[in-house]
């Protein structure tokens, strides 16, 4: 690790220093619960605990320390499934970057525990969205500069929870001036277009190039109503229409709204509603 990170710095020392004792943590109960050290392992009151905090006395820096090296573990020893240890996860990194200067350090960890691959598939994308939430509260130039190149690399990860967290996380930063939010929509409008990829992968990929402004992300959707057969593409297509078509699109959608799927039926609605409150569409 870099120098020049204090707060992150002293986490992963102290959370060595933690598990070297005897790996069971420098931990409270409250903290060994939530990490899955106490008798009690079930979901549920690990998830209490960790909501309890906010009401709790403060964290002292060794429960932060021991918390950060929960969030780093990889040895499955927890007694949770993958998606609710995520979860647990998820949560404690909710709570910790609250905390008063957490933020400006912590990218380095969601760095290293986001290439881990010994770590799960679903708390590695986690990483990716807390990457993006915390890259304007990272002081650091070269760290932002670091997290900024793994987010534009991973939108062309193969996997495709992955690709699609790394280019919502990075649409999220729109107006941000470091971040060039005209690469960002051009590679969303090519993973749309590739009718290889998973369709959630595709219809996140619109959205993302039609919040961006890409100029082709309403013939994308007026081509998805013409010939997609997925209900889910066309209730897309038809909602990046509401907010980004023109006046005569209005034609396109009008007919959906009395479709007996619900998902498009509501889509036009919704499509329609907004177009109207547009001053420059006129509806």
């Amino acid at each position: 690790m870099r120098a020049g990170k204090p707060i992150g710095l002293f986490w992963l020392m102290a959370a060595s220093a933690a598990l070297a004792a005897d790996d069971a943590f420098d931990a409270t109960a409250r903290v060994s619960l939530i990490a899955g050290l106490a008798e009690e392992t079930a979901y549920i009151p690990r998830l209490k605990a960790i909501r309890s905090l906010e009401t709790e006395t403060p964290l002292s820096d060794a429960e932060r320390a021991s918390l950060l090296a929960f969030l780093r573990r990889t040895d499955g020893t927890e007694g949770t499934d993958e998606m609710e240890l995520a979860a647990l996860k998820n949560d404690v990194t909710e709570h910790l970057i609250k905390l008063p200067g957490i933020s400006g350090g912590f990218a380095q960890d969601l760095l290293e525990m986001q290439a881990d691959v010994k770590q799960s598939a679903t708390w590695r994308n986690y990483c990716v969205q807390f990457l993006g939430r915390t890259y304007t509260g990272t002081p650091d130039a070269a760290l932002r500069n670091e997290v900024r190149d793994r987010l534009y690399a991973l939108t062309d990860s193969a996997d495709p929870e992955t690709c699609g967290t790394a280019l919502m996380a990075l649409a999220a930063l729109k107006g941000n001036p470091e971040i060039d939010s005209a690469r960002v929509a051009a590679r969303a409008m090519t993973v749309a277009k590739d009718a290889e990829k998973t369709e959630g992968l595709r219809l996140s990929a619109l959205q993302v190039a039609a919040g961006l402004g890409h100029a082709s992300a309403a013939p994308m959707a007026r081509e998805w109503l013409a010939k997609e057969k997925s209900a889910n593409l066309r209730a897309i297509a038809i909602a990046v229409l509401g907010k980004c078509g023109t006046p005569a699109d209005r034609t396109l959608i009008e007919p959906y709204l009395t479709h007996s799927d619900p998902r498009l039926s509501g889509a036009a609605r919704s499509a329609l509603r907004i177009r109207r409150k547009s001053d420059r569409a006129g509806f």
